[in-house]
């Protein structure tokens, strides 16, 4: 059975924006390839409205929020966002705390990996993209985003680094079979003002928000995006 959260996000996905869009778009692909029943490790999902309403078995993990720089920024996990995802989602198996610089993971594990936004807070990238590689199964694939670096000036307090498109598409082929990394989201005024989160005590700006978010994906759909007019980068990768 979905939960009453699932399906509220499920009815207002159009309106979350253009990159949640094409994560959900290109999480759609890897599943029809691969079948509904595949096991996902979502690394760093907090809130996981991509994998929310879509076919698979969901394991999420994150590191324990600890630091004032993690309540600062919003990072890590919390007992009470555990057992939110726990409870409001039919999708999740399961919900852990772990490092992916230092998994506790089995090799060979999962049909997919998550990192959604995550690669840009890692100090040791290359050890992250190792351990990710290593609980994939054979054939296996990575769906990564990232701050785009040739657009992007990395302000973020807790942003390690900012990738530009040769570099991260070289650092994944250092390990992976295929690597196809794309600039995605449209650098826009509608793309910024659909970050603003909604709020049922400000009626009017969720919804300017919300009309922003369908204006967004719309952008995506109609532009030829370059490394000068997108947000984001987002790697698929396969492992042979």
């Amino acid at each position: 059975m979905f939960t009453l959260k699932e399906i509220f996000t499920f009815l207002t996905i159009r309106f979350r924006g253009a990159l949640i869009y094409c994560i959900r778009n290109e999480l759609r692909e890897q599943i029809k390839r691969r079948g509904p029943k595949i096991l996902i490790l979502d690394v760093g999902g907090r809130n996981s409205p991509y994998t929310c309403f879509m076919q698979g078995n969901y394991v999420i993990s994150d590191l324990k929020r600890i630091s004032d720089l993690q309540k600062q920024v919003n990072l890590g996990f919390t007992e009470n966002i555990i057992n939110n995802l726990k409870h409001n989602r039919s999708n999740i198996k399961d919900v852990v705390y772990d490092d992916m610089t230092n998994t506790n993971f089995m090799p060979n594990t999962f049909d997919g990996v998550m990192a959604i936004e995550v690669i840009e807070h890692i100090f040791e990238d290359n050890l992250f993209i190792q351990n990710i590689y290593k609980v994939l199964k054979p054939g296996g694939f990575l769906i990564l985003t990232t701050p785009n670096g040739s657009s992007i000036t990395n302000n973020n307090p807790d942003h390690i680094r900012h990738y530009q498109l040769e570099e991260l598409t070289n650092k994944l082929h250092n390990l992976f079979a295929e690597v196809k990394v794309d600039y995605i989201v449209p650098l826009t005024v509608a793309h910024a003002n659909s970050l603003s989160p909604w709020s049922i005590k400000k009626p009017f700006k969720t919804i300017w928000t919300m009309i922003n978010g369908l204006i967004s994906i719309a952008e995506q759909k109609g532009n030829k995006l370059n490394k000068a007019n997108s947000v984001h980068l987002m790697a698929v990768a396969i492992k042979g």
